[in-house]
């Protein structure tokens, strides 16, 4: 018996329903998607209240009480996926991206791979690529490590 990864989408929401909805559906139908986690992080207009009306078996809402950044809000969708699915493949998005179900397709099987364990996207950015990541060397390590010259 071959063991299909559940693949889940994580979202936090601040305050933008009307993007996070437009993601939502524009991703509900991927054959591949499993899940959406959408961590309201605890919006001050009427996002979670209009997150809770919307009726898909494919989607999970957590509404924090507390902003905690976003880092945190992606953190408690983790460890809900975790806790819920056990062992499964994890994307973390933000809500504002354009994602084709052949491009979420690639994605999937590009991150079964045994070899894999974390990818970041390259984004076409208004014509320019933007990674989102670098590669860092040992000198840019020890040089932002310095009182004075770091961060």
């Amino acid at each position: 018996m071959v063991y299909k990864m559940k693949n889940i989408i994580i979202v936090v929401n601040y305050n933008d329903f009307e993007t996070c909805l437009h993601y939502i559906n524009q991703v509900k139908g991927y054959k591949q998607l499993d899940k959406i986690i959408v961590v309201d992080n605890c919006s001050t207009d009427d996002s979670a209240k209009k997150l809770k009306e919307i009726k898909l078996d494919k989607l999970a809402l957590i509404v924090n009480d507390k902003n905690k950044g976003y880092a945190y809000g992606n953190n408690i969708g983790i460890k809900y996926a975790i806790k819920n699915f056990g062992k499964c493949n994890l994307i973390i998005s933000n809500p504002d991206i354009d994602i084709t179900e052949k491009v979420f397709d690639n994605l999937i099987s590009i991150i079964n791979k045994p070899e894999i364990d974390m990818l970041a996207p390259i984004i076409n950015e208004h014509g320019c690529l933007n990674y989102g990541w670098r590669l860092t060397n040992s000198f840019d390590e020890m040089m932002i490590s310095l009182p004075g010259v770091g961060k």
